[in-house]
């Protein structure tokens, strides 16, 4: 807690006293099992609620007494303070009105708001319910894009819900203006957490309300419009593309608005989205109960929030950011899980797109300028034709044959942003340009609605015809196909992503051999983001206070150099902490040699010897003697697990370690949970409870989100250090670019020594170390989960006794580690271990 007391002060300072808009940014690792995650957030939140109100009076108190004599300070200062806590009784009156709203529903319906309202919307007027009935007819005027006028309001999502002539509910506008009055005010600092999934923000929702602060924190779960959508028929549109374009054209509708953007109902969801924490799925079921758009609800609950909760989506993207009105400025984000968050960063901000979507997007643009040419302003006209321009030099670009392709069937190539423009021959089209158009003209939402405007005719011509023609089967069979109404929105990534500076990102190009030699329509395009920072300077610049937080972060600079490399390191804290359960509790050994004697390095050439997987089973089969309950073991491959296996049935090894513990291999074809339940099984009423053995693979689905908790395992054993493929393409550029930044970093630092130029030039080594072991560090942690477990964990590789590779675990681990000489010591020494346990849990 001191920890992130000092972060919080720290940044809350720099950003009063010198007005920077950069953030602080701390880095905590915590072993998982520790609640670091519910540590974090109660710290904070304490500090929020708490601790920086009287903060801030205190030191305006203290100004006030250096000032003296000074009459002209003393009086400057003495009105801040009066303004300051006129401000908090103004903003502290608004809320109180709000949250005396949402305990009268709750009194009036006697459990919660929402059923109160559910009955309330049944008694609402009829022109209400026949809004729901309402159709509108299609005009293909609607298709027609004003690129001048909508300019304007490029961001229609930034906008307020729409105006209702009527009001439907009595007329309530004291809901409206204390909104208005809370928005205007200077906010307090927010909290966005951030995790990966809505199941894991749904587990933490549910964690906190058991807190003491769960009553006392404002708090609202954003979604997206696909996820939280309560209006069955454009819930019924499936494509996430589909449902936010009919979304936006129902709001900004004044003849057919959707019936669930009510104000009133809306203010009313807001409330009860406010008086307790929600996860998404209770955001859906209030909404629906309540008839009330629960993406808009959530939305408009943001300003009075103390916290707001959304997944890695949401955050990293900037799109996403604006499209749900989320503001990052005077904010605390937490980013949670954050182990993998440079390559989820550099995975949200890579599109890839095929040569058949090329030409999909090509045909459907020129359809829809075919028809309607005549009607196009001259500008939006020349747009248009500059966008057929750049798809129809891509499309030439990726096409071209080589020679590389034809004798090996397939040709992957990276290539910079420049080469790919000139090769291309639109280089000089001004990219920046096209994108604003695309997306301030509403081209692809125009264009969707034109799809489906010209499928409906063309299934009206089948059914008013006794005999269709070919044509019109063929059109319709293109025209349900979902990825014709979002390929227009793939192209405008892959041309946004162009605009990157040429050292940022690469583009992998893979041309595949078809029928008759010809380029396959699977051939692709994909661009890499190669510099995470430069997405992530957003979030950083905007927030006050950036913690990113995780069981495996280690090593810290594999964050600092990628995320944050010219943020000053004052402005850098780290932390990282030992582990819930006692010493005694944990045993870590290197394991170098089998049985025999046999040295166990398992590099790529090396490791599919017989001789090593004898060795290998030998080892297992030794160490399955005296390991009780489950035994977790991890290979680094898929294909390497099933050479294992392979090799272990022919020479009988299998059957002797099978004789001691049942085996369960993890398959791609059955689901995590399906494996663990049968393993789970297998140990707690298996025969005479020996336990049982399960083979998993490094960075598959038992790696990462699996709780291996108490006897499920006993043991985790990591056979080889899983390097990634040195000679993929796309791992060699990131590569390259890590040592070009380190480089450019040393030329720009004159009086940078040799030994530390050395220890630059070998980033990408470095880099390339670090995904191995943040991969081990990620499946050792499975194993501790509560402060009552015990358990080993063996790495077995002789490469594991090597200081630098040893030094890279987790600082629990690390505690308790060490290099064995021989299997004879690793085998004493865990059979000490378990029997020490024994008798102090017995």
């Amino acid at each position: 807690m001191g920890q992130i007391f000092s972060l919080l002060d720290h940044s809350d300072d720099i950003r009063r006293e010198s007005g920077t808009s950069r953030a602080c940014v701390g880095i905590f690792e915590s072993p998982t099992g520790t609640g670091k995650s519910l540590s974090i957030l109660c710290s904070t939140l304490h500090w929020l609620l708490n601790v920086r109100p009287l903060k801030l009076e205190r030191q305006i108190k203290a100004e006030i007494e250096k000032c003296g004599g000074d009459f002209a300070s003393k009086w400057a200062s003495e009105n801040a303070l009066e303004s300051l806590k006129a401000s908090r009784q103004e903003k502290a009156s608004a809320l109180a009105k709000m949250l005396k709203r949402v305990e009268r529903f709750k009194m009036e319906s006697g459990t919660d708001a929402r059923t109160h309202f559910s009955k309330k919307r049944k008694c609402l007027p009829v022109q209400y319910d026949n809004r729901k009935k309402a159709k509108t007819r299609v005009r293909e005027e609607d298709f027609m894009i004003n690129y001048r006028e909508e300019a304007a309001s490029a961001h229609p999502e930034d906008g307020e819900l729409v105006e209702e002539k009527t009001s439907r509910d009595g007329g309530d506008r004291g809901v409206e203006r204390d909104i208005e009055a809370l928005e205007k005010m200077e906010e307090t600092p927010k909290i966005i957490y951030c995790s990966r999934t809505h199941s894991q923000l749904s587990q933490f929702s549910k964690e906190l309300r058991r807190t003491e602060f769960g009553s006392r924190t404002r708090c609202v779960t954003l979604g997206s419009r696909k996820t939280l959508c309560i209006n069955k028929t454009v819930r019924n549109l499936g494509s996430a593309d589909r449902i936010n374009d009919r979304c936006q054209e129902l709001r900004n509708s004044s003849k057919s608005a959707c019936p669930h953007l009510d104000r009133n109902l809306q203010g009313h969801f807001r409330d009860n989205a406010l008086s307790k924490p929600h996860d998404i799925e209770d955001l859906h079921v209030v909404g629906e109960e309540m008839g009330a758009c629960p993406y808009y609800g959530a939305r408009k609950a943001v300003p009075m929030c103390h916290m707001v909760l959304v997944p890695y989506q949401a955050l990293l993207n900037k799109d996403s950011r604006e499209s749900l009105g989320l503001s990052l400025k005077n904010t605390v984000v937490i980013i949670d899980e954050a182990h993998n968050l440079i390559e989820t960063i550099n995975d949200v901000h890579s599109v890839s797109i095929s040569l058949r979507q090329f030409r999909q997007a090509h045909g459907q643009i020129s359809n829809y300028y075919n028809r309607y040419k005549e009607k196009f302003r001259f500008s939006n006209e020349k747009m248009i034709k500059r966008m057929l321009l750049v798809i129809a030099s891509l499309i030439n670009y990726l096409q071209k044959k080589d020679e590389r392709v034809m004798s090996k069937g397939s040709f992957g190539s990276i290539v910079t942003l420049n080469h790919l423009l000139v090769q291309s021959n639109i280089q000089d089209i001004n990219m920046f340009h096209l994108c604003d158009f695309i997306k301030s003209s509403g081209i692809v939402k125009k264009l969707n609605g034109f799809l489906d405007y010209i499928q409906t005719e063309q299934k009206e011509n089948a059914s008013n015809s006794t005999e269709p023609s070919k044509h019109t089967e063929k059109g319709q069979k293109a025209q349900n196909s979902p990825l014709q109404l979002s390929v227009l929105g793939r192209i405008k990534s892959f041309l946004e992503s162009l605009t990157n500076f040429d050292d940022d990102g690469r583009v992998y190009v893979e041309r595949k051999e078809g029928p008759e030699g010809k380029i396959s329509e699977a051939s692709s395009m994909r661009f890499v983001m190669l510099n995470p920072g430069v997405s992530f300077q957003g979030i950083v610049e905007h927030a006050q206070t950036v913690v990113l937080i995780g069981g495996t972060m280690k090593p810290f600079s594999h964050f600092t150099h990628q995320l944050f490399p010219s943020l000053p390191s004052e402005k850098i804290t780290y932390f990282e902490c030992g582990h819930v359960v006692p010493p005694s509790h944990i045993l870590a050994r290197a394991v170098p040699k089998g049985p025999t004697g046999k040295a166990l390095r398992f590099t790529f050439r090396s490791r599919s010897s017989n001789e090593i997987l004898d060795e290998l089973g030998r080892t297992i089969l030794n160490l399955s003697k005296i390991i009780p309950e489950g035994f977790v073991i991890f290979f680094p491959s898929f294909g390497y697990k099933d050479a294992v296996a392979k090799r272990w049935k022919s020479t009988g090894v299998a059957n002797d370690i099978g004789s001691r513990k049942p085996v369960l291999w993890e398959s791609r074809k059955k689901s995590p949970g399906e494996i663990l339940d049968e393993y789970s099984k297998l140990i707690k009423e298996g025969e005479s409870k020996k336990g049982a053995i399960l083979m998993c693979v490094v960075g598959g689905k038992l790696s990462e989100g699996i709780n291996f908790s108490d006897g499920l395992a006993r043991c985790v054993a990591v056979v080889g250090m899983p390097y990634p493929n040195s000679e993929d393409p796309q791992l060699k550029e990131k590569i390259a670019w890590i040592n070009r930044r380190f480089e450019k970093q040393r030329d720009n630092q004159q009086k940078l020594s040799r030994k530390n130029t050395q220890k630059e030039e070998r980033a990408g080594q470095e880099y390339y170390e670090n995904l191995c072991m943040r991969a081990v560090n990620q499946s050792v942690g499975r194993s501790i989960r509560h402060k009552g477990d015990y358990a080993s964990v063996l790495l077995i590789d002789e490469r594991y006794c090597n200081e630098r590779v040893s030094s890279q675990l987790p600082a629990w681990i690390r505690a308790r580690f060490r290099a064995s000489k021989s299997f004879g010591e690793v085998f004493r020494d865990t059979r000490k271990f378990y029997t020490s346990i024994s008798k102090t849990t017995s």
